[in-house]
């Protein structure tokens, strides 16, 4: 803990908290709030991530059972082979979108 503290034993003030940054953000959330073009934006992602989400848990729970009631694989298979996806397309995911940045 003694290591991770400054000399004075607080932390300096965060960029945002204090001075033109926060009041510049302010403004910022606020210009983009005002706008009904924005805010309708804004309110189509949000749902739309939550209906994602929702989707993605509910085929998450429901693929092992899939996969053992249909192709009849035992739940250590199946396990294995929804594990073996996730990490392929998880790690290539993560290699790609990290090429298309810079």
């Amino acid at each position: 803990m003694a290591a991770s503290t400054p000399r004075g034993g607080r932390e300096p003030p965060h960029p945002w908290v204090l001075g033109q940054n926060a009041r510049n953000f302010g403004k910022l959330a606020n210009r983009l709030w005002i706008r009904k073009g924005i805010r309708r934006t804004f309110l189509c992602l949000n749902l739309g991530m939550a209906f994602l989400a929702f989707s993605s848990y509910g085929i998450s729970a429901w693929i092992p059972t899939f996969l053992i009631r249909n192709p009849h694989w035992s739940l250590a298979q199946a396990g294995f082979t929804i594990n073996l996806i996730h990490m392929v397309c998880g790690t290539s995911g993560i290699v790609c979108g990290r090429r298309g940045r810079f």
